[in-house]
């Protein structure tokens, strides 16, 4: 069976997954079960790439998908075989992930914060993180002490413990027509809305797309080695270091700028290579944003099916 899906002079069917479900609506029957060709892990997370009556029409179908495998929907099962087998012996084997020609600016006064949001809001989608300093005492919980943002072009770090005023910054986090991107977004979440009261909208979740079953999260490092094919550096001195100092070490900075960076690294790469993974994406991401220009990357007729697929659904609400 690996030798059926890995010949390339197979006859062209369709460029992705998605589309099987208008080439092969009106088929006959088969016996073999998709679950059992891919795996149950693989198909439990196709069930959530793709909805009950795509599955049914891919059971149906099978032997004819099989037989006639293309080159695109071969990259498909490719990447959930990385998301289910990638380990961290192959993650430190990769190259280091760098922030490449992004800018850094370290933000502590309310005049840089004011210009910086500003520049920030150009921009439809970036890269959000958070960070604490560590507590080892019980009942001590220290407050948020830094937001890491990331555009195409820049970094920015906010040093929220020595600036006055954070009401751009909280008009920002709770803008719709700004989405924030990233890894582990929920304790961000909850620490915003508890110390602040401030509610952290419009995000898309990273670990979400990638989640096989309830309990289990990839995180950065294993999210960033399947899509970007890099290892990023999560040293835990880093991760507890005090994150309160006004004047944060080089390597805190690089740490603060590259997980924010990372994850819009993750996003823009997933749009590019992986289109079909937009369904795995919140609702309110493909109706309103995905029928924009500035989210196509390709033009291809199969891509152009799934935005008017979108465009129907949108109508109808």
């Amino acid at each position: 069976m690996d030798q059926l899906f890995s010949n390339k002079s197979l006859p062209f069917i369709t460029s992705n997954i998605l589309s099987i479900i208008y080439v092969y609506n009106q088929k006959g029957l088969i016996m073999l079960q998709l679950s059992s060709v891919i795996g149950q892990k693989k198909y439990d997370l196709l069930k959530n790439i793709l909805n009950v009556e795509a599955i049914d029409t891919l059971e149906k179908n099978l032997d004819n998908l099989i037989y006639n495998f293309d080159s695109e929907t071969y990259k498909v099962f490719q990447f959930l075989d990385k998301i289910n087998q990638v380990s961290y012996d192959e993650i430190y084997e990769l190259d280091d992930y760098h922030i490449q020609s992004k800018k850094i600016k370290v933000i502590n006064s309310d005049k840089d914060m004011v210009s910086s949001i500003k520049d920030i809001k150009n921009y439809p989608v970036i890269g959000f993180d958070a960070e604490k300093k560590v507590s080892f005492e019980p009942f001590n919980n220290n407050g948020v002490a830094i937001v890491q943002i990331s555009t195409d072009d820049t970094c920015y770090i906010f040093q929220i413990k020595y600036i006055s005023d954070l009401e751009p910054l909280f008009e920002l986090l709770e803008d719709r027509s700004v989405a924030k991107v990233g890894i582990g977004l929920h304790n961000d979440i909850k620490w915003f809305k508890k110390e602040f009261d401030v509610y952290l909208d419009a995000t898309i979740e990273l670990n979400n797309i990638f989640k096989i079953d309830t309990t289990n999260e990839l995180g950065t490092k294993k999210i960033t080695a399947i899509v970007l094919d890099k290892h990023i550096k999560k040293q835990k001195k880093i991760v507890k270091s005090n994150w309160e100092l006004k004047n944060l070490t080089p390597s805190q900075i690089k740490y603060a700028a590259e997980d924010a960076s990372v994850a819009l690294d993750i996003f823009n790469q997933l749009l590019l290579k992986h289109q079909y993974t937009i369904h795995l994406m919140p609702k309110w991401f493909q109706f309103k944003h995905l029928k924009k220009e500035e989210y196509r990357p390709y033009k291809e007729e199969p891509f152009n099916q799934i935005m008017l697929e979108l465009d129907k659904k949108t109508k109808n609400h």
